[in-house]
């Protein structure tokens, strides 16, 4: 029997120097660099998961957090079915952030899948936000909550898993059963 082949369009946002293309890079290609020019409007990546004996193509889109890119958002956002909320736990500000992302992918894509992530735990000494209030904020907003290092690909892969999964279960079963490649 065959597999369901799905494609869906991912949404990786957050602040400027959050580590939103660290964590994309490492989860598409399995590489990691200290440091990359900052992301100009939106940069893609691809990778093929299996998500209970579904394939699923992650189309994932990088967006650039900085505030000079904001006016673009809207078109990148498009079609997104379920999106990656990025901050660095060692910048309160960016955690300050969070809600205005999370208000903007439910304003352009409507309820899809959120997740979010606290990124750059491997810098233990200089965090700003604990897990607990990361924790609580995904809980005031009804996402699952996600700590993570690209650098040290802690986490990476079990995130965009999850969201996979969860956007999976968003297609309705009789979809599911015929295996229709989705866009």
């Amino acid at each position: 029997m065959s597999k369901s082949i799905y494609n869906f369009k991912v949404l990786v946002v957050g602040d400027g120097g959050v580590g939103k293309t660290s964590l994309t890079i490492r989860f598409a290609t399995g590489s990691f660099r200290e440091n990359y020019i900052p992301t100009l409007g939106v940069n893609f990546y691809s990778k093929i998961v299996d998500i209970n004996d579904c394939l699923i193509k992650l189309t994932i889109w990088d967006t650039g957090g900085q505030e000079k890119f904001r006016p673009l958002l809207p078109n990148y956002f498009k079609g997104g079915r379920g999106a990656l909320v990025v901050f660095d736990v060692t910048d309160i500000k960016t955690f300050k952030n969070v809600m205005s992302w999370v208000n903007q992918v439910r304003y352009h894509c409507g309820n899809i899948p959120v997740i979010l992530v606290g990124n750059k735990i491997d810098l233990v000494s200089q965090r700003k936000v604990r897990y607990e209030d990361g924790s609580r904020l995904a809980e005031k907003l009804g996402v699952p909550y996600f700590e993570s290092s690209a650098k040290e690909n802690y986490m990476v892969e079990d995130v965009f898993k999850t969201l996979a999964s969860l956007m999976i279960e968003e297609v309705p079963l009789k979809t599911q059963n015929k295996g229709l490649y989705l866009r």
